[in-house]
């Protein structure tokens, strides 16, 4: 099996972005080459086999490759920020992530057993080793829903979880509604099948980054303390779960 990390970027966004802090171009790019610096480790130290980075706003990604060599890492840019203003920005990221599987090799050869790990590419998963050592063996989805929110920041897929699940749910983001909400909908919604549905995490991710809506840390003031209480309790629970 391998893990496969999914790195959905936008680096230079349309000018009319609306609810958009971080729009500068060159601060972008510094927060993905600062996630890529960690995601770089993480495939040396062998959490990862391999890396795809995708950008859909056509930005020239030669400084990126050359300062991350890695015949591992796989770089695919092109150009497709044209729809209404009014669609969250998540209906482009999940286009993005349909051409990534239409024209990554790594993607389009994935075995049924392996896992795509899509992360916002400008976040850090500070603890991503442990999230995918203890996370489900058999899954197709894995992805937090809580209140009716899923979170979207980081989640993982198999193939068949990729064809039944993630593979053209951005025609159902055509909207101004939250993409978070029509995924936990969808999730919550299906029918049992032979697609494994994971909708808690076993293990809790600790991210790092700031949104780009707002500019804000990703973690709140009183995160460190609740990651710490869950982790207690996840620590608790690890010797039941089977």
């Amino acid at each position: 099996m391998k893990n496969i990390l999914l790195l959905t970027s936008t680096i230079q966004p349309k000018s009319d972005q609306p609810d958009l802090a971080i729009a500068d171009p060159l601060e972008r790019l510094n927060d993905y080459r600062t996630a890529l610096e960690f995601y770089s480790s993480q495939l040396e130290a062998g959490t990862l086999d391999n890396i795809v980075y995708i950008d859909n706003s056509g930005y020239d990604l030669s400084s990126l490759k050359e300062r991350f060599r890695s015949e591992r890492i796989e770089w695919i840019s092109f150009y497709d920020l044209d729809y209404p203003r009014t669609y969250h920005r998540g209906y482009g990221e999940f286009r993005l992530v349909d051409t990534a599987f239409t024209r990554s090799e790594t993607l389009t050869n994935l075995e049924e057993c392996d896992i795509v790990w899509k992360v916002t590419g400008r976040y850090i998963v500070k603890n991503l080793a442990r999230v995918i050592a203890l996370a489900p063996k058999k899954m197709d989805m894995y992805c937090k829903v809580v209140r009716g929110w899923a979170e979207m920041s980081l989640m993982a897929w198999s193939r068949l979880g990729y064809e039944v699940i993630i593979r053209n749910i951005w025609e159902q983001f055509a909207t101004g509604k939250i993409p978070e909400l029509i995924l936990a909908e969808k999730l919550t919604g299906m029918e049992p099948s032979s697609c494994k549905i994971i909708t808690a995490y076993h293990w809790p991710p600790f991210i790092i980054g700031r949104r780009g809506a707002n500019a804000v840390p990703y973690q709140g003031r009183f995160t460190p303390i609740k990651f710490a209480l869950t982790v207690i309790v996840k620590a608790a629970a690890l010797p039941f779960r089977r």
